[in-house]
């Protein structure tokens, strides 16, 4: 049975969806890692497909597995039009995994300046069953890459007060 694929696609779902044909898994069972974005060009000139690489959890992956399948149950008991996949931070850090929400209605779950995100990990933490093992890693959960922008926002905000008094 493979254990990574790569796979291209004119979106992101699609690319996902092909290389989860490829595998033969489920999206609880992957993490995706995005290559490329993908652009559409103009009058079809420039374009480019969407890259993605999908890797099959292991039996460490079990904690990542349970976290996803508690986003997903919260985001349908509160009637939210969204996708949640498994996927690395932008950090690499070798035990974290951030639980990545698209879709139409992910704006919702942002919130002011990350309130409702911030709650919604909360709630995601204490559902979660957490044995006396504390190796098997963390789970973030982030909205369209939401966590990642608001830290390049407030890095160049420091960075420009430092320039002021420097």
């Amino acid at each position: 049975m493979k254990e990574t694929t790569e796979a291209s696609g004119k979106t992101i779902e699609e690319a996902i969806e092909i290389a989860l044909m490829e595998l033969d898994g489920a999206r609880d069972e992957v993490e995706v890692e995005v290559i490329a974005q993908g652009k559409s060009g103009f009058l079809g000139f420039g374009s480019s497909h969407a890259r993605v690489r999908l890797t099959r959890l292991g039996e460490s992956g079990q904690l990542v597995k349970t976290a996803k399948s508690t986003v997903d149950r919260l985001l349908k008991l509160m009637s939210i039009s969204a996708t949640s996949t498994i996927a690395r931070p932008a950090d690499n850090s070798p035990d974290t995994y951030t639980i990545q929400i698209s879709g139409d209605d992910s704006g919702l779950l942002i919130g002011t300046r990350g309130s409702t995100l911030r709650a919604l990990q909360f709630v995601m933490n204490i559902m979660l069953p957490h044995q006396g093992d504390t190796t098997q890693g963390r789970v973030v959960v982030d909205v369209e890459n939401y966590k990642e922008r608001r830290a390049g926002v407030l890095k160049g905000l420091a960075l420009r007060i430092a320039d002021r008094v420097g």
